[in-house]
């Protein structure tokens, strides 16, 4: 919500900034960064879908408006306002490392966009090696020893006791 904006459910008009969710996943690093609109179903649950099987850190924007708080945001204002990225030609996907900067850029240039709201993939970069390999070249040992199959307790006893832990803390 944008600030200075009251909706009904709000004794003041909005005194926070609002963030892009869309620009602040594009910076941050994700390798697949997508908005979709919940009333249209089956658009993001292909949005959905293509997340899960990305080899890589996923982020999807979802738009939803509150019927019940909301009368700025409403489903006539998104549906006046969306528009599909991939039907208007955009390739979100970096085929080459070459164009990643590229593509990136457009990205961001769309989640930008203030009079249009675009929804569909904006980015994706197959590209970037995952949390895990990178974690593997660092620590060597890694997966074998980690921390979720380290023990949390010996003897039937926790490894680390309220106690350990303020000694610690």
């Amino acid at each position: 919500l944008p600030y200075g904006v009251r909706t009904k459910a709000l004794n003041y008009p909005n005194i926070h900034y609002n963030v892009n969710p869309v620009a602040l996943a594009l910076t941050s690093g994700y390798t697949f960064v997508a908005r979709g609109y919940a009333f249209n179903g089956e658009h993001l649950k292909e949005l959905i879908k293509k997340a899960i099987v990305h080899r890589g850190s996923a982020f999807i924007d979802v738009l939803q408006p509150c019927v019940t708080f909301n009368n700025i945001y409403t489903a006539e204002y998104y549906r006046s306002r969306i528009h599909d990225l991939q039907k208007a030609g955009w390739n979100p996907v970096v085929e080459r490392l070459d164009e990643a900067v590229e593509k990136l850029q457009g990205a961001i240039k769309f989640s930008l966009e203030e009079e249009r709201i675009p929804i569909g993939i904006f980015y994706v970069n197959p590209h970037v090696p995952l949390f895990e390999e990178r974690l593997r070249k660092v620590l060597k040992e890694y997966p074998r020893v980690n921390p979720a199959n380290s023990p949390i307790e010996r003897n039937n006893a926790p490894v680390l006791s309220s106690d350990i832990f303020e000694e610690l803390f």
